[in-house]
């Protein structure tokens, strides 16, 4: 059976679901206890849906022994506070919060499937990093292009894309046959087909990818005990692949029930994305007979949203926009000058909230798109007003230590103990070897040019002639003396890395010549634990969190590249491209390291309940909505010719519009209290900025609100006087003036120069 719910934002689908989740484990409960008691298990009495399409219906089900939650893959923490939070307990019995990863992994140990080993993302990377090394003189288009530009990251994301549309290598090599091999186009789809074919290649009958295990899942579910006896719930998906759909078709076929949970009305295009997913799953699962309603979840609901915001929620996106309200209170909107007077503006106003109206950190939640140039801004404005946050991202590690530590062992190897492989690998501050004897080494080894076996032999140039007394030599002999002994120790630790390493001749058998020396020669784990430690003691949570983290993420990457490669044999070099490719590529997120912190992050990512007040900066033009980017191996044009012919190699750039619509939609109605949007007049150039389309629409929809300047450029002294030290820094700038004669110290800035006065602290 096949339940879809869905609803507008201004209904609340969580407490919906977890209502219903909570009864079913109460029955399951109560069946136990019936079983303890000597009794029967519960066969009847289920949570039904009627034939009226309405929840409490007549229909009688089997009680479920579990109740499955599958949400997106970076969901899952939240999920499972949303869940705690929502049915006020501190922990679950018979109910999981899982990935459709995860719940495959359940399905295969339920029905004692041995497996296959499985690669991730980073292990596909490594793996297509190789296939381009070993086909490069066989590629058209990239041929000349190095697999550590990305290029090996974009063709692994590729294939995935193709693998979950159901396309074949050899339905590629149709497509860039019939275009020719004087199309560009065509020349990179037959590049694309070459890898992929190899790619399949190697992976069949040994390896299993997130595709491959999806599709065997889906396969396995009608023999999978563990699904016919559990009840499922799939929430946080406003789009599903091909191959997604058709493991909710088979799941729904199996289980006792299935449930999906969207954001979606049939009567407005806003949801087109959602509305036509449902329509796909409805059709699909009358194709498969499986019985299916759709279900629209009742006002009984309803969030209880204040007048502008619950029009907003109505009108946003639609074009049958109703009269507005008259008191728009709760929505503010911001025209700043700069960057850093948007972001000084939010932060004035979050301290004004916390201090005046009580709300807690994490009670607000500030959304931008652009993480590369306004986060910073904005993390350190915040960081001067006082405000704790968490930026909610992935973060590329390939710069941490410990990664370039890892990564310049095989690249020293590999490249004849060149200078800049050997250095960086100590200047990671890893090899036990002291700052001062690596500077001392490094000019030594820069004027004298030293690689390979010289590290091996002592050092003499620049050195006392015993033959030539009247020599004038650039070293003393005790300066000579301590340059031997910090190269002893480079020698002896490359020396002893490269005993096994070079001996390996597999993918498989470095990798563990490399791991068995990370590990046991230079104890690598317990370093990175007490560097964590001190990190830790010194209240820095979240450095020693994200040490820790990249401890894991590198081993476990390691341990990818030996199940990707496995017995491929592999030269020193290429062992060295593939580990690259896969840390440059390798993103880590991380998890809050306090209970009370301001959230900030994107449209699209960021996953969180309700917020009391939710800031969105950078309501720019290209930013909000996030503009389309072309870094895959097929730019918009092409997807479009593509599609125009009938050829469809995965998502389109109108769906990835929908769902940044979709997603703008969602956050701007998460706000219960109060909704502030900004934008900026220019950029960090002085460049001007145009405001978004989203800022735009509401200042037309609500006539009501006035679209104000940032506290800069307002004067507005009072709301720059939040917290000491941005205070101390504006009074600074007063000072300065009326030292020159152009202003002098008016209040409120002599106030708060009294009360630095008076204060111990400054």
């Amino acid at each position: 059976m096949l339940h879809i719910y869905f609803a507008r934002e201004n209904i609340d689908k969580d407490r919906f679901m977890y209502e219903r989740i909570g009864e079913s484990l109460a029955r399951i409960q109560a069946a136990f206890n019936r079983v303890v008691d000597g009794g029967h298990p519960e066969t009847g009495d289920a949570d039904n849906r009627g034939g009226t399409g309405e929840p409490g219906g007549v229909d009688r089900e089997p009680a479920p022994q579990r109740v499955l939650l599958v949400v997106p893959e970076q969901y899952t923490l939240q999920a499972e506070q949303d869940a705690m939070t929502a049915m006020g307990l501190p922990g679950f019995i018979d109910f999981d919060v899982l990935s459709m990863t995860s719940l495959g992994r359940r399905v295969y140990a339920g029905a004692g499937c041995r497996g296959l080993d499985f690669i991730d993302r980073y292990g596909k990377i490594m793996l297509v990093t190789k296939l381009l090394i070993d086909c490069a003189t066989s590629l058209k288009a990239f041929g000349g292009i190095s697999p550590s530009t990305g290029l090996a990251s974009k063709i692994s994301d590729m294939i995935s894309e193709l693998k979950n549309f159901n396309v074949s290598p050899q339905d590629l090599e149709g497509i860039a046959a019939r275009l020719g091999d004087k199309d560009l186009l065509g020349l990179k789809l037959a590049d694309v087909a070459l890898i992929y074919a190899g790619f399949e290649s190697e992976l069949s009958g040994k390896l299993f990818d997130t595709a491959d295990h999806l599709k065997d899942f889906a396969r396995k579910i009608p023999q999978s005990p563990y699904i016919a006896t559990s009840e499922l719930w799939l929430s946080g998906y406003d789009y599903l692949s091909p191959a997604m759909k058709d493991a909710v078709i088979a799941l729904s076929n199996k289980s006792i029930d299935t449930n999906i949970l969207l954001t979606a009305d049939p009567d407005d295009q806003t949801f087109s994305l959602t509305n036509g997913l449902m329509d796909d799953l409805m059709e699909l699962a009358r194709d498969a007979r499986i019985p299916v309603r759709h279900i629209r979840i009742d006002d009984r609901y309803a969030k209880p949203l204040p007048p502008a915001l619950a029009f907003l929620e109505q009108n946003l996106f639609s074009g049958n926009a109703t009269a507005p309200p008259a008191d728009c209170g709760e929505i503010c909107l911001t025209l700043a000058a700069g960057f850093y007077a948007e972001a000084e503006t939010a932060a004035s106003r979050i301290c004004s909230l916390v201090r005046d109206e009580g709300l807690k950190y994490r009670d607000i939640l500030v959304l931008c798109n652009d993480m590369r140039t306004r986060v910073p801004i904005l993390k350190r404005v915040f960081a001067e007003y006082g405000l704790p946050v968490f930026v909610d991202q992935r973060r590329a590690v390939d710069h941490d230590p410990v990664i370039e530590f890892i990564l310049a062992l095989p690249e020293a190897a590999a490249g004849g103990r060149a200078y800049a492989d050997v250095f960086r690998l100590l200047k990671t501050g890893l090899t036990g070897i002291s700052r001062d004897e690596f500077e001392t080494l490094e000019n030594y080894v820069l004027e004298y040019r030293i690689r390979g076996s010289l590290w091996d032999r002592d050092f003499t140039y620049g050195g006392p002639d015993p033959e030539n007394p009247g020599f004038n030599p650039a070293y003393t002999a005790g300066e000579m003396q301590s340059l031997n002994k910090a190269r002893g120790k480079v020698s002896a630790l490359l020396g002893a890395f490269e005993q096994s390493f070079k001996k390996s001749r597999s993918a498989r058998d470095r990798t563990e010549a490399l791991r068995d020396f990370l590990t046991e020669y230079i104890g690598l784990p317990e370093r990175i634990q007490t560097m964590a430690q001190e990190l830790e003691n010194a209240g820095n949570l979240e450095y020693a969190a994200e040490l820790t983290a990249i401890e894991g993420a590198a081993f476990g990457l390691l341990d990818q590249l030996g199940v990707a490669l496995g017995d491929i044999p592999v030269s020193a070099r290429e062992y060295a491209d593939c580990l690259r490719a896969g840390f440059g590529s390798l993103r880590m997120g991380m998890l809050p390291t306090g209970r009370d912190q301001i959230v900030i992050g994107t449209m699209q990512r960021t996953r969180s309940a309700a917020a009391a007040a939710v800031f969105v900066i950078g309501a720019n033009d290209g930013v909000l909505p996030a503009a389309t980017e072309d870094d895959g191996i097929l730019n918009g044009d092409e997807k479009q010719r593509l599609e125009s012919s009938g050829n469809f190699l995965g998502r389109d750039d109108d769906a990835v519009y929908y769902e940044e619509q979709l997603a703008i939609y969602r956050n701007l109605i998460k706000a219960s209290k109060k909704l502030y949007i900004s934008c900026s007049a220019s950029d960090m150039d002085g460049k001007d900025l145009k405001p978004s389309p989203v800022f735009r629409r509401i200042e037309r929809l609500l006539p009501g609100v006035a679209v104000t300047k940032d506290i800069i450029s307002a004067e507005d002294d009072l709301a720059r006087i939040q917290y000491p030290e941005e205070a101390l820094a504006h009074l600074a700038d007063h000072a300065v003036n009326a030292a020159a004669g152009r202003a002098k110290i008016t209040a409120p800035w002599s106030d708060v120069l009294r009360w630095i006065e008076r204060s111990p602290e400054y």
